[in-house]
């Protein structure tokens, strides 16, 4: 159930730095950027390690895909899974206010 997970939440509070948008990272790299969020802003966050992090990616992932965009690949130059995530709301807010 992915109602209840604070994943969806802590994610659109990382995706709020728009250098996160479309940005490759692994699961420990997200792993400790999500616990530092979830620290500053007091939130939930359920996971005790970052492997705890990337299974629950895997299970969510078409609910993840719908909602960011999710993707994945296997970064060959450093043997781990890499994952990325959009913000589209962001995107669909501010397209007026991109120059022409």
């Amino acid at each position: 159930v992915v109602e209840n997970d604070s994943l969806i939440p802590l994610l659109d509070m990382w995706l709020e730095n728009i250098q996160n948008n479309d940005r490759w990272i692994t699961a420990k790299e997200l792993y400790s950027e999500l616990k530092d969020i979830s620290l500053m802003r007091d939130a939930e966050f359920k996971y005790n390690k970052p492997q705890s992090l990337a299974k629950r990616i895997k299970n969510t992932s078409q609910v993840l895909k719908r909602k960011f965009m999710l993707d994945s690949m296997n970064d060959t130059s450093r043997s781990v899974k890499v994952y990325k995530f959009r913000n589209t709301t962001w995107n669909e807010e501010n397209k007026t206010n991109e120059p022409n």
